[in-house]
């Protein structure tokens, strides 16, 4: 049965191609515009979403190969069911408590920034339950993967199992400009 945050999905999957230039924006000082000049892989996700927690350490493992060359970002969005969350966040009000948290629990290495209150980025991202984007030097999205429904970890393994090779590819095509 589909939903329609997953009909939303699969035609926004289909009309935001690879190719395009990603929707900027600006969190707690950080922007897209920002990081042009490197890659720039962002993660969006949340505390209470258990498989975006099991992916962090190959996230973090990714981070570790390709730091030197590739900037990496995750983008706090609201949670995913506020009931598991270890404080009990009941939503937007706890934000920004909640990513300090999250960052220095799971020791993230790279920028975590809070959405907005009107999850102004997860929409424009449709980054809910979770999205990887990987971006080249000049902002134009190269890999945009969505983790949604039952398929969610094996998705997201793939995902992340696609990232270094896509990461590789950039790095060579930036040696040669």
């Amino acid at each position: 049965m589909f939903t329609l945050c997953t009909i939303t999905a699969v035609y926004w999957d289909f009309t935001r191609q690879h190719g395009q230039a990603a929707t900027d924006f600006v969190l707690d000082g950080v922007s897209l515009t920002s990081h042009r000049g490197r890659p720039l892989v962002i993660a969006f996700g949340s505390w209470s979403c258990p498989e975006f927690v099991a992916s962090l350490p190959a996230l973090l493992e990714l981070y570790n190969v390709f730091s030197a060359q590739v900037s990496f970002l995750l983008v706090y969005i609201r949670e995913r069911s506020p009931e598991l969350h270890p404080l009990k966040d009941k939503g937007l009000q706890h934000r920004n408590h909640s990513f300090k948290e999250f960052k220095k629990k799971y020791r993230i290495p790279f920028p975590v920034v809070a959405d907005t209150p009107e999850d102004t980025v997860a929409n424009a991202y449709l980054a809910t339950p979770n999205r990887l984007v990987i971006l080249d030097q000049n902002g134009t999205i190269v890999h945009f993967h969505t983790f949604m429904g039952i398929q969610y970890a094996k998705r997201m393994d793939t995902s992340l199992a696609e990232a270094p090779k896509i990461l590789r590819l950039l790095l060579q095509i930036k040696e040669k400009e």
